[in-house]
């Protein structure tokens, strides 16, 4: 008898416990190596349907604690837990018809604090995802204009 299971061939191995999500289309993002982000179709689990990469980037300036507190006292095992590269911390999806062909999007929090909304491309011959937007960017003048 056939198992009603299939393997699925990431990129690279899952970083954290909560790190897959799944999609009212169907879809499955799965992260991997902390800075990719693999796409796959559940009906079709033989190739990546996308991939997401996340480019290193400056840390949110809201909300970020100074390098000199890190390094004292119960932070510490915090900043020694970061690396060098960026990394994916949160993925989820967004309802169903949000992209442009009534689509999902997919919301990626990373390390540094970015809130980025991704697409999938037009054409079925890139794999790369596109960013829609970058959302700490949108509301970034919000603490200013309430004196926060």
């Amino acid at each position: 008898m056939a198992s009603r299971f299939q393997a699925a061939t990431l990129v690279a191995s899952r970083s954290h416990p909560h790190s897959i999500a799944w999609s009212d289309e169907n879809l499955i993002a799965a992260v991997a190596s902390g800075h990719v982000v693999t796409i796959l179709n559940a009906a079709l689990l033989l190739r990546p349907r996308g991939l997401i990469i996340v480019h290193k980037s400056e840390p949110c300036s809201i909300g970020v604690v100074k390098e000199e507190d890190l390094l004292s006292g119960p932070l510490l095992s915090t900043c020694l837990s970061k690396g060098p590269l960026p990394c994916v911390r949160s993925i989820s999806w967004l309802p169903i018809e949000m992209a442009p062909n009534s689509g999902c999007l997919l919301a990626i929090c990373t390390l540094q604090g970015h809130v980025k909304l991704y697409r999938p491309p037009f054409c079925d011959f890139c794999a790369e995802w596109i960013e829609v937007c970058i959302c700490h960017e949108l509301f970034a003048d919000k603490p200013k204009n309430l004196k926060f």
